[in-house]
């Protein structure tokens, strides 16, 4: 009972003054139903939470708080053991190092949970999270949402968002993430958990989006769910199997890596309406793509490892549906080996999309695009500097196709286990021949000369 007079007080103090200072808030076992406006809630203690909800209390419509901690190992607000947060306008800042924004701890009995509108979250120190839901598993949940925030960290291995727990839920729309350190990331995952992210921007450095856990957390699955969003950073799983969802109006602009760990993995699912801008030479356990995948940035390659977690399914398989796209630049001067390798499958369908530069230096050349250890099927469009030069079959030649003011000749073929285009010729027609092809006269005679010369 004597908690529950000093948080009465503390609360009818809040109440009478439009800025009342609250320091700690500490909301256990029953319900308190705002609006609640104006709080200046802190702590200068290590291990406490300047909010703290818990054991089936609720605090709803908290309104304008500012919430600050300056003590390590600290939060900003916190929900455990059943405990509900609501809150809009919030502003939590975290100073030290191991202190979180905003924690959620669902325990094995009750579910625990936060919602945000309209707030920022800023985390100072390093280790240390914005949002982080561990959840104690037997099916009961933890969860944050949010709309409307603006998260930002600034110390090493400080994250935008850490789950931990098979029932730990974060769901953000209309937000923005700023994450500072080259050791940050968007999202880090401990032993399984779900992230939705809609209508998200992340401009990430460093770690990027990070699917990662430790030993003891081996063989566990985190699931990333990407809508409408733009995120520029890596993808990378260390010791855990990760699935990755790019929805429809989503940009994803980062390498992938995995450590080739029998317990890691990464899955990375392109629908429709969405891209992946592939950077470096990433490596991946299971690709579908049904949208956009963009290998034409310089250096870009991919690899699809059959190493990984037996909680992904088709390791090793690269798919092409017949929406998808697949964009490769080559250069004349540039590397031949494959852009794409699949360990497993390649399961073709959809559109090959391929921009060649330094045509002259291409002559004689054969550049390997897809290599697999299994086919079925073969790509439906084939564009070569968006000249279309497919064909039925699996093997085929093209003659002075006009690409680029260039005459082009070559062939393209699926044979054995890799797909390849060769360029056998590249000329530019003399000026006088230019001159005959734009009035539209003497286009058939020239080409028959050419290729009676051949």
């Amino acid at each position: 009972m004597k908690k529950f007079y000093s948080l009465l007080i503390l609360l009818t103090l809040a109440l009478s003054a439009p800025s009342a200072l609250a320091q700690q808030v500490v909301v256990v076992g029953y319900t308190y139903a705002g609006p609640l406006t104006g709080v200046t809630a802190y702590t200068t203690t290590d291990g406490q939470a300047a909010v703290h909800v818990g054991y089936q209390g609720v605090l709803e419509g908290a309104d304008g708080w500012t919430v600050s901690t300056f003590g390590q190992y600290a939060v900003g607000l916190y929900a455990d053991q059943g405990g509900i947060i609501s809150g809009t306008n919030m502003d939590v800042t975290t100073t030290n190092p191991g202190s979180h924004g905003v924690m959620v701890n669902s325990g094995q009995h009750y579910k625990s949970m936060v919602s945000l509108v309209s707030s920022t979250i800023r985390t100072e120190g390093d280790n240390a999270f914005g949002l982080f839901v561990t959840a104690g598993g037997g099916g009961v949940s933890g969860s944050i949402s949010g709309s409307g925030l603006y998260v930002h960290t600034i110390g090493s291995n400080s994250d935008g968002i850490c789950v931990n727990g098979a029932d730990s839920v974060v769901d953000i729309t209309n937000s923005e993430f700023v994450l500072e350190h080259a050791t940050s990331a968007l999202v880090r995952g401990w032993n399984k958990g779900t992230v939705t992210l809609t209508n998200v921007k992340a401009d990430t450095i460093g770690s990027g989006l990070i699917l990662n856990g430790d030993a003891f957390y081996t063989g566990q699955l985190i699931t990333l769910n990407i809508n409408e969003s733009i995120l520029n950073g890596n993808l990378f799983t260390d010791n855990m199997a990760g699935v990755v969802n790019l929805a429809q109006g989503s940009t994803l602009t980062g390498k992938s890596t995995h450590s080739n760990h029998l317990t890691s993995g990464m899955t990375l699912n392109i629908e429709n309406g969405s891209r992946w801008k592939v950077k470096d030479d990433s490596t991946l356990t299971t690709l579908k793509n049904e949208g956009v995948l963009d290998l034409s940035e310089t250096g870009a390659s991919l690899k699809i490892s059959s190493i990984g977690s037996d909680l992904l399914a088709n390791k090793g398989n690269f798919t092409q549906t017949t929406d998808g796209t697949t964009l490769m630049a080559l250069s004349g001067n540039g590397p031949t080996s494959a852009l794409i390798t699949a360990d497993g499958m390649a399961f073709l369908a959809g559109t090959l999309d391929i921009s060649m530069s330094n045509w002259d230096d291409a002559v004689g050349k054969t550049f390997t695009l897809v290599q697999w250890g299994g086919r079925i099927g073969t790509f439906e469009e084939f564009l070569l500097n968006g000249v279309d030069i497919w064909q039925a079959g699996t093997a085929w030649t093209f003659d002075d196709m006009l690409i680029d003011s260039w005459l082009v000749s070559g062939s393209v073929s699926y044979v054995g286990n890799t797909l390849t285009l060769t360029i056998t010729d590249a000329v530019i027609p003399e000026p006088g021949v230019w001159a005959l092809m734009l009035g539209g006269v003497g286009v058939l005679g020239y080409l028959q000369r050419r290729r009676n010369r051949k």
